[in-house]
């Protein structure tokens, strides 16, 4: 009999290993649709990708994503597949009544699915349809965003009659939810960009408009033509004070160059702040009389409100550059956080829709998988979120609270134990001198730079290899060093990666790393200096890099 024990045992083994390899497939391929479901690919690719893998996960043969129209009485097909692709090209411009729907009404109505094992038998079926397609079994659940119903998804199989199981029921509800986040996100980037549109249209023509009001250095020019002709003269010139305040510069000229002997005429301009402007012509002969030099003085006049002009012009132009930078920093920043937020959000929105859908009970088991979900996307989020804070509170107070001493070797196996919890069995080897190293500043600050410098380390370097943090005194000053054996800096990047939301891109994609907002760095550098400090970061010959932290030194 023992025999026959173990073999039952291997097959309920290997039975329960083979179901959780299924569910694990199907739970990556649910966090794969949220994930395109947030991100701010077009519409109608995000459908045709969820409707691919709504029958994928299904095991059907066609799935397909109907939207109401604004009117609600529209069904609108907006994406199918498993049909021929000229068409559905075709069918997709073709609308149907819900009132000649009825599995589409009953869910729209209800808001449930509405399963169909035997789509001849069943009386709701329309059965020129479904002797059209050769329908066999038909599943309907509703996607329903903000307590709206906005649309159905169908889940058909067609080569033999199905009998739909919870479990599928589950994945077509959950699907449908991310169907509904991604329309939603859709909607809301789309009214957005069509804002952001109308604001930049406004702005560039007002700009255009402002560039043709005048040309000022054209303007200019003809001011010291018309003195020229005013008075006869060979040739003149405009000029300013530097802008080193030693000397003038010529900002217009015309006619022919001054010659030792002639006659000149020079009219000086006080300007605001007492700087020294000069309208100078000149001319062979005769002298320029009182008459000639009263006209010449009223050009200069005009000069002067010319100049004034052109200051003003070039005050508004730069600020217009200005605002067009921030307006564009303002889109960059909007459009990052955006990305950054949606895919965890979707995922909450999803996992939760479903987790609060009474008429579809869930198994004790897929319920724990949904709230581990949303509790990994929300340490996500307020990772996010913190990062935004601690930036904008750097911003304003880099420092915060009286400086104390530190001691860097109990500081650096205080941050190696914090981000040991992250390694996953990874080594983070320690080098530490023998004596204390001292230096003033704030423990918990400084062991967050240490602490972030670590965990990028472990993030890109390759999980076979150790982590180095070292400690020690250079030219008498404290050094903390982080190295990895990852793939390096690009030398374009090496420069900028402190920057404030600026992010590496390609390495990390490639090595499947889930990238911030580009403020971690930007955050160690802004505590780093508050103490009075240098940070910096170098590629290691033989691959790697290396991020160095330097500190006084202090008794």
């Amino acid at each position: 009999m023992v025999p026959a024990v173990d073999a039952s045992a291997a097959v309920a083994a290997g039975s329960a290993a083979v179901e959780s390899a299924a569910h694990f497939r199907h739970d990556q391929v649910l966090a794969d649709i949220a994930r395109f479901a947030g991100s701010s690919l077009d519409l109608e690719e995000v459908l045709e990708r969820i409707v691919e893998r709504a029958a994928a996960l299904t095991g059907a043969d066609r799935s397909s994503i109907w939207l109401l129209d604004r009117a609600g009485r529209k069904l609108l097909p907006s994406a199918l597949f498993g049909m021929d692709r000229q068409f559905t090209d075709d069918w997709k411009g073709r609308p149907l009544d819900v009132a000649a729907e009825p599995l589409s009404r009953d869910v729209i109505e209800n808001s449930v699915p509405v399963v169909v094992e035997d789509a001849q038998a069943d009386p709701r079926t329309d059965k020129a349809s479904v002797e059209f397609f050769g329908d066999k079994s038909i599943l309907v659940v509703p996607m329903a965003r903000r307590g709206r119903v906005i649309g159905t998804l169908y889940v058909n199989h067609v080569q033999r009659a199905y009998a739909f199981t919870a479990e599928d029921v589950d994945t077509a509800v959950v699907i449908a939810s991310q169907a509904a986040v991604a329309i939603d996100n859709a909607r809301l980037y789309g009214e957005a960009r069509q804002l952001a549109d109308q604001l930049r249209r406004s702005f560039r023509h007002a700009g255009e408009a402002l560039a043709a009001a005048v040309d000022v250095q054209r303007n200019l020019e003809l001011l010291v033509q018309l003195a020229m002709e005013t008075v006869g003269a060979d040739g003149g010139t405009l000029e300013l004070l530097a802008e080193d305040g030693r000397g003038t510069e010529t900002v217009a000229g015309a006619g022919a160059p001054t010659r030792d002997g002639w006659h000149r005429a020079r009219f000086p301009l006080a300007a605001e702040g007492g700087a020294l402007r000069a309208l100078e012509l000149w001319r062979e002969a005769p002298d320029f009389d009182d008459q000639e030099r009263s006209l010449l003085a009223a050009f200069a006049g005009h000069a002067r409100s010319a100049i004034e002009h052109a200051r003003l012009y070039a005050s508004l132009h730069e600020e217009r550059e200005r605002a067009r930078q921030a307006e564009k920093t303002q889109e960059d920043f909007v459009s990052m956080v955006s990305h950054e937020l949606r895919t965890p959000l979707a995922l909450i929105k999803g996992y939760v829709s479903t987790l609060l859908r009474p008429p579809v009970p869930l198994s004790p088991e897929r319920t724990h998988r949904f709230v581990e979900g949303i509790e990994t996307a929300a340490s996500r989020l307020q990772r996010l979120i913190d990062d935004l804070l601690s930036a904008a509170r750097l911003e304003n107070d880099p420092f915060e609270g009286t400086p104390r001493p530190v001691e860097a070797r109990a500081l650096v196996q205080r941050a190696v134990s914090a981000a040991g919890m992250l390694a996953n069995g990874r080594e983070i080897s320690v080098e530490l001198p023998d004596t204390e190293l001292w230096f003033l500043g704030d423990q918990d600050q400084l062991g967050q730079v240490l602490e972030n410098l670590i965990v990028n380390a472990l993030k890109y370097a390759p999980g076979d290899t150790p982590v180095h943090v070292r400690a020690k005194v250079v030219d008498e000053r404290t050094r903390l060093s982080v190295r990895d054996a990852g793939p390096g800096i690009p030398q374009d990047s090496i420069e900028r990666i402190f920057e404030k939301f600026f992010r590496v891109t390609g390495d990390a994609e490639r090595n499947g790393v889930q990238q911030g907002l580009g403020l971690g760095l930007y955050i160690c550098r802004r505590i780093v200096e508050a103490h009075g400090g240098s940070i910096w970061a170098e590629n290691v010959p033989g691959g790697g890099s290396a991020f160095h932290v330097e500190l006084a030194t202090r008794s």
